[in-house]
């Protein structure tokens, strides 16, 4: 009976703090939403344009050879996925097989690029509010 009264009051307990935490997590997304979501694509695009520039500059101290089997096993990745006529543009395009592997490489980085856009998102928003202030400014000062 005290386990049955104890597990009630945890339920409880726990349906009363649902929405606080739902009022949280609605907060954070009116304060940062949108522009944490543009923060996010961002950092994976620069992430993903520089590993791409990366791979097929072989800045990553591979040698062809090496590139070259990074690519086929990324072509074996995506063969039961993707059509042949991207696996084998893949094969026979430098750049599009150094961009496949750097999407590879970038799957990598994700913990990293969440904690990067965490710590960017709260100053991304200032640097709008203050551009956006600036922009009211000039435009109220012409007029």
């Amino acid at each position: 009976a005290n386990a049955r009264r104890a597990a009630a009051f945890a339920t409880a307990r726990a349906r009363a703090a649902a929405p606080k935490r739902a009022g949280v997590v609605a907060r954070l997304w009116n304060e940062y939403g949108w522009t944490a979501v543009g923060t996010h694509f961002a950092v994976y695009g620069t992430t993903l344009a520089g590993l791409t520039v990366a791979v097929d500059r072989g800045a990553l101290g591979a040698d062809p050879a090496s590139r070259a089997s990074a690519i086929n096993r990324v072509c074996g990745l995506l063969e039961p996925y993707a059509p042949a006529r991207v696996v084998d543009t893949v094969r026979r395009s430098p750049t599009a097989g150094a961009f496949a592997v750097a999407w590879v490489l970038a799957k990598f980085t994700e913990p990293a690029r969440l904690v990067v856009t965490v710590l960017l998102t709260p100053r991304v928003v200032v640097l709008r509010r203050v551009v956006r202030a600036g922009i009211a400014a000039a435009v109220g000062g012409v007029a």
